[in-house]
């Protein structure tokens, strides 16, 4: 009987120390990405809508506060670019716009990648878990945020690196967003000593 009581109990220490070093890792990412200055990005993004899935290819390149967006794929809208700054976005392209298509008018396939990556560092993580993702090991955090006062359900795949894989939005418990990172690269990260001087 004691060696089953002491099995049990190892077996707990041991799941508690896998839930905190879990809990450590998502911690420092949270860090890690609310002191991210600059990256580039390609991701692949599908749009559900009511009677079809629109699907995107974007290039995008954050510089300090602002985020360039330049579509890759489908052919007829190849070539637009959108800039994120300070909340306001504006697209170029001989006054073609992009119809985001998405079932929640407040993200779009332009905007979603900005809004993880920078709501992820502020929010509560409800749920992380270490999973397998294709052929890669990656953490799972799930997260809420809200846009204009909407909840939305965020859950992004991180790798081994601390480089996003792959996330979904959902709101109103349907899935809005898809989004396949097919490249990453981290810029500028600042310092502490940075922020210190800047502050």
């Amino acid at each position: 009987m004691k060696k089953i009581l002491l099995s049990v109990t190892s077996l707990a220490l041991l799941l508690v120390g896998c839930g905190a070093q879990g809990y450590d890792r998502t911690a420092q990412l949270q860090e890690l990405y609310g002191a991210l200055q600059g990256y580039t990005a390609e991701i692949k993004v599908d749009i559900p809508r009511e009677t079809e899935t629109l699907h995107y290819a974007l290039s995008l390149e954050k510089n300090g506060e602002t985020v360039e967006v330049q579509v890759l794929a489908p052919d007829a809208l190849k070539g637009i670019t959108a800039r994120i700054d300070d909340g306001s976005l504006s697209l170029a392209y001989d006054g073609v716009m992009l119809d985001a298509g998405t079932l929640c008018p407040r993200v779009s396939a332009l905007t979603c990648v900005p809004l993880l990556l920078e709501s992820f560092p502020e929010s509560y993580v409800s749920v992380q878990s270490e999973e397998s993702l294709g052929e890669q090991n990656a953490l799972r955090v799930c997260f809420e945020t809200e846009v204009e006062g909407e909840p939305l359900a965020c859950t992004v795949y991180f790798s081994e690196e601390n480089a996003p894989l792959y996330a979904e939005i959902a709101a109103d418990g349907k899935i809005i967003v898809f989004a396949e990172f097919t490249n990453f690269a981290f810029g500028d990260i600042l310092s502490s000593d940075t922020q210190a001087e800047s502050d």
